[in-house]
């Protein structure tokens, strides 16, 4: 009985020892977590980087929540550093690991920072999409914090919409009151769902620095200069220097809209104390910003020597800014070429690879042909004469087939070759028109920006002339870029590309929906080709159909990959199709594709019924 007891002591004691000792590392780990995000803070990527990746091997990793709060920083991480495209990737990844009904904070955070990630983008839609779902969150599991965050998220949303649709020339006043009214609701569920015992009321100032921006544009100076200052008191309480600077540059701005050249210059003096000493890149640009500012509110009142000296500061502080600019871009562009030139010569060796295959397949039908060829004749020699005529009749039909089958083969490959070059260049021409066309643009802009303040009241108005013309090159080669392949398709994969195509292609009359079930991220030559063929035949939904509705069907099962498209239209007759032959991505072309794809394409089509087209493709390994 005493060695029973003992026993079970001793099992008790390691029992407890093992709880305290995981509690511990649990502990350490928050630690280490907070202390990234201070690093983060301070722009000290490398470090933060460093302790990521040592807190993703410890044991701790393997706990679901553990990951996903480590998961978490290292996008938080990523998006400081302006690498949107990895975070969003971890995000929608640890997002999904989260069961529908699961309560966990990090699914409302995972979902504001994917809508924060979407806002950057300017992907106004999908950011909406995601802080509704930190919204929803905060309403199912009674969390008024949640509800005030997604709140705000969604009308800041509508406040971009509003305020790019006030740039343009012939305005939408329809889609403006639609924008303005939504902000207005959402950030007053916003302030009315603030915990109201809460001591940390960031979100709130994030809340009046929306209204005061909002009212700025508006010209209501009275309520922007109230909200103004209800945000200001909220960052001296909370001692929030960053968000302080950006309400005291609108706050002076708001005073020089008004005239008040005084009270705008003690805004901007308030502001600049802030960011003096500020060693970080944002703390500068912020400061030739002030400067800027307070030498143009200076020279309105006359006082030329203080305007003259602010300038010169903040010129001074332009250029150092642009210089760096500069450098990390080209340091960027020079890593992107070399990775470029890589893919390249690897694509080369696989199509050297491919063309050794098809000829060696060539020469050995060739073989095959001319082996069977030799037997027939041998054996047709011993025949009787009086079956020679249907054995060589016989011989003739078999040739017959053969060439026919190796005609229609040779043209299949003809035609999935020409169409694989053309995805293929416009995919390198799309990739150097982006990365290295438009990052050109965007530097000559920065040095026309900079000549032009160096010059003052001196500049000519040949160099405002080819500002705009650099703007202009710029949008129309970023517009081309995406005309020539889909930047979500790149960076989000199949599943967003088609929710932006369904977006992208309904309209009053055609309404486009897509549903998509285990989408994953696929080889880029795989998503290319798939998005092509939906492309294309949702384009003869558009064209040919006239229908009013269409779905769009992706689902992978593991094995294979499964695409479904239907539309309500007046159907076709497929024979008449099928027998035509376009030079292009037509019905039979497709066809024939999907067949090299190792797939089967079937098509139903009537007036009654609409057209149904069903593609089945092995999923790539």
């Amino acid at each position: 009985m005493k060695s029973f007891f003992s026993k079970s002591l001793i099992v008790a004691l390691i029992f407890i020892n093992a709880t305290i000792s995981f509690a511990q590392n649990l502990t350490k780990t928050d630690s280490l977590i907070g202390v990234v995000n201070e690093y983060i803070k301070i722009e000290d990527y490398l470090v933060a980087e460093k302790l990521v990746d040592s807190l993703k091997e410890t044991p701790q990793y393997q706990i679901d929540s553990v990951k996903l709060a480590i998961d978490f920083t290292e996008a938080i991480l990523y998006m400081a550093q302006n690498k949107d495209d990895i975070a969003l990737e971890i995000l929608l990844n640890g997002l999904s690991q989260i069961k529908e009904n699961q309560k966990t904070r990090y699914k409302a955070e995972y979902a504001y920072e994917i809508g924060s990630g979407f806002s950057k983008l300017k992907k106004h839609s999908l950011a909406i999409k995601y802080f509704r779902m930190v919204y929803s969150y905060g309403f199912q599991f009674n969390d008024s914090l949640e509800v005030s965050k997604g709140s705000l998220g969604v009308g800041n949303q509508h406040y971009r919409l509003y305020v790019a649709l006030l740039s343009e020339k012939e305005k939408d006043t329809l889609k403006m009151q639609i924008h303005k009214d939504s902000l207005n609701h959402y950030w007053g569920v916003a302030t009315s769902y603030f915990p109201k015992k809460k001591k940390d009321k960031t979100i709130l100032g994030y809340v009046y620095d929306a209204r005061n921006a909002f009212n700025y544009y508006e010209d209501n100076f009275e309520k922007a200069e109230y909200f103004g200052q209800k945000a200001l008191e909220i960052w001296e309480n909370s001692a929030d220097s960053i968000s302080m600077v950006n309400t005291l540059n609108i706050m002076g701005a708001l005073n020089w809209k008004k005239q008040d050249y005084n009270k705008s210059i003690a805004y901007y003096s308030r502001g600049l104390k802030l960011v003096e000493n500020g060693k970080s890149y944002m703390a500068r640009k912020s400061k030739r910003i002030f400067l800027a500012n307070l030498a143009q509110s200076y020279s309105h009142i006359s006082d030329y020597k203080n305007a003259y000296d602010f300038r010169t500061e903040s010129v001074a502080l332009a250029y150092e800014l642009s210089e760096e600019t500069a450098q990390k871009e080209y340091v960027e562009i020079e890593a992107k070429y070399n990775f470029a030139k890589k893919e390249k010569l690897a694509e080369i060796e696989k199509n050297k690879r491919k063309n050794a295959e098809l000829w060696l397949y060539i020469v050995g039908v060739s073989t095959t042909v001319m082996l069977l060829f030799v037997w027939l004749f041998y054996r047709g020699q011993k025949v009787k004469r009086e079956k020679k005529l249907l054995v060589l009749q016989k011989e003739t039909l078999v040739k017959e087939r053969e060439i026919e089958q190796l005609n229609t083969e040779a043209q299949i490959k003809i035609l999935n070759a020409t169409i694989d070059g053309k995805e293929t260049e416009r995919q390198q021409i799309a990739e150097i028109l982006h990365n290295s066309v438009s990052a050109l643009l965007s530097s000559a802009g920065l040095h026309l920006q900079a000549a032009k303040i160096e010059l003052k009241e001196n500049a000519p108005e040949e160099i405002s002339k080819s500002q705009a013309i650099v703007e202009e090159a710029g949008d129309k080669i970023r517009d081309l870029s995406h005309q020539l392949i889909s930047p979500v398709l790149m960076k989000f994969g199949l599943g967003f590309a088609m929710d932006d195509l369904c977006e992208k292609y309904s309209n009053s009359k055609l309404s486009f929906k897509c549903e998509s079930e285990n989408i994953q991220r696929y080889s880029s030559d795989f998503e290319i080709k798939i998005h092509s063929i939906i492309d294309e035949l949702v384009n003869n939904v558009i064209k040919h159909s006239d229908a009013t509705e269409a779905q769009i069907l992706l689902k992978d099962n593991e094995k294979y990959f499964k695409i479904k498209i239907i539309d309500n239209g007046k159907g076709f007759d497929i024979n008449k199709v099928r027998a035509k032959y376009d030079v292009g991505l037509g019905l039979p072309q497709i066809e024939a594709r999907v067949k090299m794809m190792d797939g089967i394409f079937e098509i139903k089509s009537s007036k009654e019924m609409g057209t149904h087209i069903y593609m089945k493709l092995p999923v790539p390994k």
